[in-house]
């Protein structure tokens, strides 16, 4: 004998599928934003148009972000104009990145400032240094 499966019973298993295949989907992974461009007429990229590097001796790269391959190199106390600036995130954390006219760096390798007099005069200091 067949038993009949009561439309009560039906809902209940459809109410329950639902909510399993809502507690799957939550349980996905959403990797998130990987980068952040700012627009070049930002208050950020205003305020901050010259980069004096801090480092003795630092690579840049071709894109932000630790994936870039190295196309030039810098040296502590240089000037270099700064064209944007970009987040990379990783995981949990983002990073600011530079864009210099030689190419990328993180922004914990240089001092911003904006205009190339005061950009000159902290160069001169890292010089000393």
């Amino acid at each position: 004998m067949h038993k009949r499966i009561s439309k009560h019973r039906i809902s209940i298993l459809w109410a329950a599928l639902l909510i399993l295949a809502a507690g799957i989907s939550a349980c996905t992974r959403n990797t998130g934003l990987d980068t952040v461009s700012l627009p070049t007429d930002s208050a950020l990229n205003d305020a901050d148009r010259f980069a004096v590097i801090t480092e003795t001796y630092i690579s840049l790269k071709d894109s932000p972000g630790l994936q870039g391959i190295i196309v030039n190199h810098a040296r502590r106390g240089e000037i270099y104009e700064v064209l944007g600036t970009e987040f990379v995130s990783k995981k949990t954390q983002s990073e600011l990145w530079i864009h210099l006219n030689g190419g990328w760096l993180q922004r914990s390798s240089v001092e911003l400032y904006p205009s190339k007099e005061k950009a000159e005069t902290a160069a001169a200091q890292f010089k000393m240094t």
